[in-house]
C-alpha cells in the first residue's frame, strides 16, 4: 500500500553512509589497472588518472539514464608530449544493452533488443572487441577524437525464470538502467485492477517535472481494466503510467508495484467479487463500517490484524445465491494465529494461519450458508480471536458468489449439516459417522449404504447437486453418486485441496428430475470406502432448460451428456470409454 518516505531515522544509518559513499563515486565510475583505464558508469563528469605511469584527463557528457548517448574525450597529459603509457581504454557495455537483466537466467527479457552497442572515434564507427563485458579500444584509437557511445533504450518487459513461483503470471519493465514501477497515484490507485496484454508497445511518457530537479522521465504502457460493480465484471481500455522505481513515495502514501499481471488470471477483479474492503484505507474501512478491539495496522503492505480480540465489516452479498467470505493473507505468517469466523452473529467457520504457502499471498474462501444471506443485501463479517490467539494478517476481505455456483441458477433446496433440523427435514441417513470441524459437521458413510437424504428439484428446468468438501480427506473415499437411482457422477476424494473446503457440482440428467418435485441423492462405494464427509449440500436450478440433447432411439427419452464443466458433449458408443474436454476420462457411462 505504501508509505512516504522517512525524513528521519531513530538510528541514522543513512546519513553516515553517505559520508562513505559520495567520497567513493570517482572509483566507481573510473578504475585503472595493467595499463587500462576503466569506465564503469556513465555520469556527467571530469576526472583526472595516472596509468603506467602517464596522467591523463577524462570527459563525460550524457542524460544518461535516461539518454543512452554518452560522449567522452581523453587527454593526454605526460610531460606535454601528448604521448600516453595507457595500453587501452575498456568500456563497460551494460548487461541489460545486450539482453541480460541480470547475468543469470533468473530474469529474462520478453522482447529482446535487436539493435547493438555502437562506438564512434572521431564520428566514424569503430569495430570494437569485447574482453569480461568491457569494450577494449586500444590508446592510439582512443586518443584520436571524442569517443561516442550510443546505448539501445529500448523498452524492455522482464518475465521471471518459471522456478520463480510468487512472479507467475507477471512482467516488469526496464528501459535502460532503470526498473520501473505503477504507483496509485498515476493509475486511480487501481493497480490491482489492471494487466497489460501481450504484444503492447510501450512509450515513453512525459517527464514528471514535480519529481526532483529537472524531472524524471515515465512510460506508458496499454493496460486492460477489469473492474467489478454489483458482481458484473467491466472490461475498459487504459493506459498504465509507470516512474523509475527510485522515485517512488515522494508524492504521497500509495499502492505500487513492479510485477504487473499479463493476463486477468492474477487480478484480484479475477474473483468476480461482490465487495471488497482494503484494510488500511481508511475511507474504504469507515464505508463498510470497521470495528474491532486489540488491532494492528501495516499501512505499508495494506494488512489487519488483532490480538486477542476482533476484527468486523459489513459487507454487501448476494441475497438469491450462495456467498462466500473470502480472506487474502499472507502465506509465510506463523506465531499463533488462530480465529472463527462468524456471519450475522453466526459461528460459520475456523481458520489457522501457520506458515500455509510461503513466500505468497494466498486467498482462503469460507462459504456462507445460505441461510445466512438467503434475502439480505448485506451481512455483519466478523473474525474473532480463539483463547487470546491473533486474527489474520488480513490484507484483503472479499464476499462473493461460491465456487462453482453454475450461471444463472438459484438454490431450488439447502441441507445445512450444522443443524439437526435440517438433516431431519431432508430425511438424511448414514451408516457412518459424524462430527465438527472447523466449526462445520461433517457426515459420511461407508460403502453402498452410505448416505441418503431428499432434496426438492425443479421438474422442468436443468439440476445441479452442488455438495461441500473437506480439502484435506486423508483416507481416499470413492463412491458414486445417485439421483432417484440415476447415476450422477463418481467422485474420489484424497488431499484434492489441502487446507480448505471446496464445492463440487454434478450436472444430474434430465430423465432424473423431469416431471418430479423431490428427488433421494445417494452416496454409494462400490467398493467399500467411505463417502463424504459433506459438509453442505445444495440443489441449483437453471432457468432455462437445456435444448442440447444426445441422438436417441426412436421412442426412447432423450438423454443429455455433459463435461464437469457444463460443456454438451457428443453421446459415447456403448462400452466405450471417452475422455471429456477438460481432461478428465469417464469412469462410467451409461446409453439406453
Amino acid at each position: 500500500q505504501g508509505n512516504m518516505r522517512s525524513e528521519w531515522f531513530g538510528t541514522s544509518c543513512c546519513p553516515t553512509n553517505l559520508c562513505r559513499l559520495i567520497p567513493s563515486v570517482p572509483g566507481y565510475v573510473y578504475a585503472t589497472g595493467g595499463g587500462s583505464l576503466y569506465v564503469n558508469l556513465f555520469v556527467n563528469s571530469t576526472a583526472t588518472a595516472t596509468v603506467g605511469g602517464s596522467d591523463l584527463t577524462i570527459t563525460q557528457t550524457t542524460d544518461y539514464p535516461y539518454s543512452g548517448d554518452v560522449k567522452m574525450n581523453i587527454t593526454a597529459n605526460a610531460n606535454g608530449s601528448g604521448e600516453t603509457a595507457m595500453n587501452d581504454l575498456r568500456i563497460r557495455i551494460p548487461g541489460w544493452a545486450v539482453n541480460k537483466p541480470v547475468d543469470s537466467d533468473l530474469y529474462s527479457y520478453v522482447n529482446p533488443t535487436t539493435a547493438s552497442v555502437v562506438i564512434k572515434i572521431a564520428g566514424a564507427e569503430y569495430a570494437y572487441a569485447t574482453d569480461n563485458g568491457y569494450a577494449v579500444i586500444p590508446a592510439d584509437e582512443a586518443l584520436k577524437g571524442e569517443i561516442e557511445i550510443t546505448l539501445p533504450m529500448d523498452v524492455h518487459q522482464v518475465v521471471s525464470n518459471a522456478n520463480l513461483k510468487g512472479n507467475k503470471g507477471l512482467r516488469s519493465f526496464e528501459r535502460g538502467p532503470l526498473v520501473y514501477c505503477a504507483e496509485g497515484v498515476d493509475n486511480g490507485d487501481l493497480l490491482d485492477c489492471i494487466y497489460i496484454p501481450e504484444g503492447v508497445e510501450c512509450t515513453t511518457g512525459i517527464v514528471l517535472e514535480d519529481l526532483f530537479d529537472g524531472g524524471v522521465q515515465s512510460l506508458s504502457v496499454p493496460a486492460v481494466k477489469v473492474d467489478t460493480e454489483e458482481g458484473t465484471k467491466v472490461m475498459s481500455d487504459t493506459v498504465a503510467l509507470l516512474i523509475p522505481y527510485f522515485a517512488r513515495a515522494h508524492r504521497t502514501a500509495c499502492s505500487m508495484k513492479v510485477w504487473l499481471s499479463m493476463d486477468e488470471s492474477t487480478l484480484e477483479s479475477a474473483l468476480d467479487y461482490i465487495d471488497k474492503v482494503q484494510p488500511c484505507d481508511e475511507a474504504d474501512e469507515e464505508a463498510h463500517s470497521l470495528s474491532g478491539t486489540n488491532m494492528r495496522t501495516g499501512s505499508d503492505l495494506g494488512w489487519r490484524d488483532s490480538e486477542g480480540g476482533y476484527i468486523s465489516y459489513v459487507m454487501k452479498v448476494d441475497s438469491e445465491r450462495p456467498n462466500d467470505l473470502i480472506l487474502k493473507q499472507w502465506g509465510s505468517d506463523s506465531g499463533n494465529r488462530k480465529f472463527d469466523v462468524f456471519v450475522g452473529g453466526n459461528k460459520i467457520s475456523y481458520d489457522e494461519i501457520e506458515n500455509f504457502m510461503p513466500g505468497q499471498y494466498y486467498y482462503m474462501r469460507h462459504p456462507i450458508p445460505y441461510e445466512m444471506t438467503r434475502g439480505r443485501t448485506k451481512v455483519t463479517i466478523k473474525l474473532q480471536a480463539v483463547d487470546g490467539s491473533l486474527v489474520g494478517g488480513i490484507f484483503g476481505v472479499y464476499t462473493a458468489i461460491s465456487e462453482q455456483v453454475p450461471e444463472q441458477t438459484v438454490p431450488v433446496d439447502y441441507m445445512w449439516t450444522n443443524m439437526t433440523t435440517f438433516l431431519t427435514k431432508h430425511n438424511y441417513t448414514s451408516n457412518g459417522e459424524t462430527g465438527m470441524f472447523r466449526n462445520r459437521r461433517w457426515c459420511d458413510g461407508k460403502g453402498t449404504e452410505g448416505q441418503t437424504w431428499q432434496m426438492k428439484v425443479n421438474a422442468t428446468n436443468r439440476n445441479y447437486l452442488m455438495i461441500l468438501y473437506w480439502g484435506d480427506e486423508s483416507d481416499t473415499r470413492d463412491f458414486d453418486i445417485y439421483c432417484d437411482g440415476t447415476f450422477v457422477a463418481s467422485e474420489h476424494l484424497l488431499n484434492n485441496d489441502p487446507g480448505r473446503f471446496f464445492f463440487r457440482t454434478y450436472i444430474i440428467p434430465e430423465e432424473a428430475t423431469s416431471g418430479k418435485s423431490e428427488v433421494t441423492i445417494h452416496l454409494s462405494s462400490p467398493f467399500g470406502t467411505k463417502t463424504g464427509g459433506i459438509y453442505y449440500a445444495y440443489m441449483m436450478s437453471s432457468s432455462a432448460v437445456s435444448s442440447v440433447s444426445a441422438a436417441t432411439a426412436a421412442g426412447d427419452s432423450p438423454i443429455h451428456y455433459f463435461s464437469p464443466a457444463g460443456v454438451a458433449i457428443p453421446q459415447p458408443q456403448t462400452g466405450v470409454n471417452i475422455v471429456l474436454q477438460d481432461g478428465q476420462e469417464a469412469k462410467k457411462i451409461f446409453v439406453k
